[in-house]
């Protein structure tokens, strides 16, 4: 979805043009319309912040951002308090503010039909961001993926361990013991750790800490 339906209802709404805004004027009331496209986008549309950046004519998203934090901080004050009086619109009360104004865009929208089934479904202004929950195919997705990767943390699924296949004719290696050099670096030799298994080998590590990670398991 485009950003055109929601630009025309809020250009509409303060009497400014869709030219204004992706324009580079700074009238009050063209930066308070940017502030509410902005916010009306993230809320009713799965548009990123570049994108609306793009659609809006703004050289980077982060102007989005900082616009949209503004519009946050200013929600409980009064539109006379940020606007000149020959700015303000004449059916708008002396003491309507700045979330009055985005609930009666708000209403402009369901009006034209646009849903609010975006990212941030049912966030007013000056509130924290309601993310939009997760479909039931991602879910499924999601939840297929953890189940086929063997082990659990942050890594990602490609680079899960692979099972190693034992091959009958290598010859056996041998016991990881305190004479040994590090079969990795050989540099230095191993080191038996307190850490032990089920079957009673314990844990043997390459004596060079922090440089050398070889590890495996050995009789004690």
């Amino acid at each position: 979805m485009t950003l055109d339906p929601i630009i025309a209802v809020v250009c509409e709404a303060l009497k400014v043009s869709a030219e204004e805004v992706r324009g580079r004027g700074r009238h009050p009331r063209v930066v308070l319309a940017r502030a509410m496209i902005y916010h009306a986008a993230r809320r009713r549309t799965w548009a990123s912040y570049p994108s609306i950046a793009r659609e809006t004519g703004r050289p980077g998203h982060s102007s989005v951002i900082e616009a949209r934090k503004r519009l946050d901080k200013i929600a409980g004050t009064l539109l006379h308090d940020h606007l000149h009086p020959w700015d303000l619109l004449p059916d708008w009360t002396p003491t309507m503010t700045v979330a009055d104004l985005g609930a009666f865009i708000d209403e402009k929208m369901r009006a034209a039909g646009i849903q609010d089934h975006g990212q941030e479904p049912g966030t007013k202004i000056g509130e924290s961001p309601r993310k939009a929950p997760v479909d039931i195919q991602t879910q499924r997705k999601l939840a297929k993926v953890k189940a086929e990767t063997p082990f659990s943390g942050s890594a990602k699924a490609s680079e899960a361990v692979q099972p190693v296949v034992a091959n009958p004719q290598a010859p056996a290696r041998p016991e990881p013991s305190t004479a040994s050099r590090c079969p990795a670096c050989g540099l230095r030799t191993l080191a038996q750790t307190h850490t032990i298994d089920a079957k009673g080998r314990t844990l043997w590590r390459c004596t060079r800490t922090g440089v050398c990670r070889w590890e495996a398991w050995g009789r004690a």
